[in-house]
C-alpha cells in the first residue's frame, strides 16, 4: 500500500481487485467488469433484424430503450443453446454504446485481485484471443475476463 500525505490509501498492483460479474455462455465461465453493467434481466422477446449476422440476433426493448442484442458464441466457436430459465440478457453501457449480451446464466458478483489474472495461452485460437483480456482460476476452474471493447469492435466491423 502506498500512502499519501492526506493519508489516502492507494492499493499497488497487487493488491488492486476489480469487481466482475461472473456468467456462463455455454460450458465455459466469463467475466464483465461491473463498472460496465447496468442491469440483469429475464430474456424478453428479441426481435430479429433482418440481414444480421449470429452474434447480433436482434434487438429488445429494455426500459423503452431499444438495444441490439450480443450473443458472443459464435465469436468464440461455442454452440447456439437456445434459452432456458436460467438464460439471462445483461444490461452494458461502454462509452456511448448499450447493448444487452447473452448469458446462458448468470453467477455472481465478485472481486477479485488483478494479480489473479493471467496473460492468454499462445495456443488460443486467435479470434478468441482477440475477445479475452486474461485467464484465472476460480474454484479451480478457468475464468476468463471478456474484452466488451473489442467485443463491440468486432461485432460493428462484422467480425
Amino acid at each position: 500500500m502506498h500512502r499519501l500525505a492526506s493519508s489516502v490509501t492507494i492499493p499497488t498492483h497487487e493488491q488492486a481487485s476489480c469487481d466482475l460479474l461472473v456468467f456462463r455462455l455455454g460450458t465455459e465461465r466469463y467475466a464483465l467488469p461491473t463498472s460496465k453493467v447496468r442491469e440483469i434481466a429475464r430474456p424478453t422477446r428479441i426481435t430479429p433484424v433482418p440481414g444480421t449476422p449470429a452474434e447480433l440476433p436482434g434487438i429488445v426493448s429494455h426500459h423503452g430503450t431499444l438495444l441490439p442484442v450480443v450473443d458472443a458464441r459464435p465469436l468464440l466457436g461455442l454452440a447456439f443453446e437456445p434459452a432456458t430459465r436460467t438464460s439471462r440478457l445483461i444490461a452494458l453501457q461502454c462509452g456511448d454504446i448499450e447493448l444487452a449480451l447473452v448469458a446462458d446464466e448468470v453467477f455472481d458478483l465478485i472481486a477479485l485481485p488483478l494479480s489473479a489474472f493471467e496473460a492468454l495461452p499462445s495456443g488460443l485460437d486467435l479470434a478468441r484471443a482477440q475477445l479475452l483480456a486474461g485467464i484465472a482460476v476460480l474454484d479451480e476452474q478457468p475464468l476468463a475476463l471478456l474484452d466488451l471493447n473489442a467485443l463491440i469492435t468486432m461485432v460493428c466491423n462484422g467480425a
